[in-house]
This record gives structure tokens, sequence and C-alpha cells, in this order.
């Protein structure tokens, strides 16, 4: 809980910010096809949620994510087991399941390249976007043949 406080802060200050046009894709892909959204992270609820709610705002993070209680779309750290929260994947997976989804019929966005290897490794999904911010990028060559051989499956 003490952390909540700083991720707002950080946010409000411009030191945690979404890629621009994460909302704008997100509310089309809600709003104008009808998308299913899912999330999940490995933040326990009350982190997570606080962030996503300061990034996307309230309103629109609980319009982007319908979620009932008969369909949980928002899946957290302290949502699944300890011993399953590594790999990252396997809540991906279990996200898909909850929403009534076959992983195959899913695409994942994700920030992290060993999360997508590992969730494609798991699971059959569509497809999946790996998603950085520009100062994130910090290529080499052995990352660049990283990148290629894991999309190109």
């Amino acid at each position: 809980a003490y952390r909540v406080p700083l991720i707002k802060d950080a946010i409000r200050m411009g030191h945690v910010k979404l890629m621009t046009a994460t909302v704008p894709l997100f509310t089309y892909l809600r709003r104008q096809r009808g998308v299913r959204i899912g999330m999940y992270t490995n933040s326990d609820r009350l982190t997570g949620s606080t962030i996503c709610e300061e990034l996307f705002g309230k309103e629109l993070f609980d319009e982007l994510i319908r979620e009932t209680p008969d369909k949980p779309r928002r899946l957290y750290g302290s949502d699944v087991p300890r011993s399953k929260r590594k790999p990252h994947s396997y809540g991906w997976g279990v996200l898909a399941r909850n929403m009534g989804l076959k992983p195959e019929d899913c695409a994942i966005m994700e920030d992290r390249l060993n999360v997508i290897e590992q969730a494609l490794n798991d699971f059959p999904f569509r497809f999946a976007i790996l998603v950085m911010a520009p100062e994130n990028h910090r290529h080499n060559a052995e990352y660049e043949e990283k990148l290629k051989a894991t999309f190109a499956r």
C-alpha cells in the first residue's frame, strides 16, 4: 500500500506514461470493433488497479475492461497462486479462459520480450505485440536476433 502514493506521484509528474497511441488504440478496438479487452499484471490488485486507473482514467479503464463477477477480465498477481506467478505467461492463459476464449483467438501486448517468448512457448496465442517506450529501446545485435527469432514463428 505504501507504493500507491509514490506511483500516483510518478504518473502525475510524467515519469510513468503510456505510449501515445495506447488509449486511442484501445478505445477504437473496444468502441468501434467490439474487441474484448482483458488485463493481466503481476502487480497486486491495489497497485495494478491504481496504475491502470491513473494512466487511463478510472471511467475509461472501467469502460475498456468491462468486468462482471461471472466474467472477470482483470487478473492481478494476487489472484494467481504464488508458485504460478513466474513464468508470467501463466496469467495470460488464465485470463483467456476467464474471458471464455482460447489462447489461439487472443493477442497479447507486453513490454518485455522474455514474457512474450514464454507466452508464445506456453500458449498458441494468435499474435503478440511488443510495446516499449522509445527510451527503453537499447538494442544490440544479440537483442535484434532474439526479436527476429521470437516473431518469426
